[in-house]
């Protein structure tokens, strides 16, 4: 399988700037509208090493996914054979979990926690933010009206618990769009929503870092479509599958979102890795 990857983590060297293959990926899709993502959650715990089982860093767990699997399906059955482990970056850790979904809407939410892989599964798992683990998130919903609950208001805060609470409500209220191009702008509207803003602070954690949201994207499965946000640019861009050549042989071909003069379709603007990376 082929895919279209945004890159985890820029190495030292600019000339490895945005290449998947050197710092990993944390989300993606690939030509078959499988889709993959990850994002940090503190509560992971990967375990002793299994050394029956080849391992895979979490840093390369989506490309692993993308690269291997066609379906929601595969992928789950693919992921009992290897074992996820600790991604590094020099004295960091980067603990995550990850969601993937298929053109078919079968999704699925993956946690390790206590050094065992915690599967979520079925059309339902659409919602994932950052800490606590999933099931804590399902808990903390039932809280609200909308859910079973008492409280009335939906939360307002930046701290995962209150995004995952308004992200599930607005996905649940949200109109049926009449084409694509809406169904689009709804996603990115609830996204918009539950993102954080540049210098917003956690309220529950005084004086901790708060991490604004850096991009937001949609990926179309059904069209093989990837919309793509980096917030510091005005404009959305999107890659469109079908008009990749993903021959054999082909370079990996890779495109800085950064460039403020991008917009629209920018499948012809990738340009080669350089060479020897």
């Amino acid at each position: 399988n082929q895919s279209i990857q945004k890159s985890l983590k820029d190495s030292g060297d600019p000339a490895d700037q945005g290449n998947p293959l050197v710092n990993g990926v944390c989300e993606g899709i690939n030509e078959k509208g499988l889709a993959a993502h990850t994002l940090y959650l503190a509560a992971s715990n990967y375990g002793v090493r299994d050394p029956q089982k080849p391992g895979v860093l979490i840093s390369e767990a989506v490309r692993y996914v993308l690269d291997n699997f066609e379906t929601v399906k595969d992928a789950l059955a693919g992921l009992q054979a290897i074992q996820m482990v600790s991604a590094k970056a020099g004295d960091n850790e980067y603990p995550m979990h990850m969601a993937i979904e298929d053109p078919t809407g079968d999704s699925a939410i993956i946690e390790i926690v206590d050094g065992k892989m915690v599967i979520h599964h079925g059309r339902e798992y659409t919602v994932m933010t950052n800490d606590p683990p999933h099931p804590v998130h399902l808990a903390n919903l039932k809280r609200y009206k909308a859910f079973g609950g008492s409280i009335e208001e939906l939360p307002g805060g930046n701290e995962p618990k209150h995004r995952f609470v308004r992200a599930t409500e607005f996905l649940r209220t949200i109109p049926e769009p009449k084409d694509q191009t809406e169904a689009i702008a709804y996603m990115l509207s609830v996204i918009r929503n539950v993102s954080v803003p540049y210098g917003a602070v956690y309220h529950s954690l005084p004086g901790s870092p708060t991490y604004p949201t850096w991009w937001t994207s949609v990926a179309d499965l059904t069209n093989r479509i990837f919309y793509f946000h980096m917030t510091n640019n005005l404009n959305v861009i999107r890659v469109t599958l079908k008009d990749v050549d993903f021959a054999a042989g082909k370079p990996m071909r890779v495109i800085d979102p950064d460039q403020i003069d991008l917009a629209g379709d920018v499948t012809k603007k990738f340009v080669p890795v350089p060479a020897g990376k």
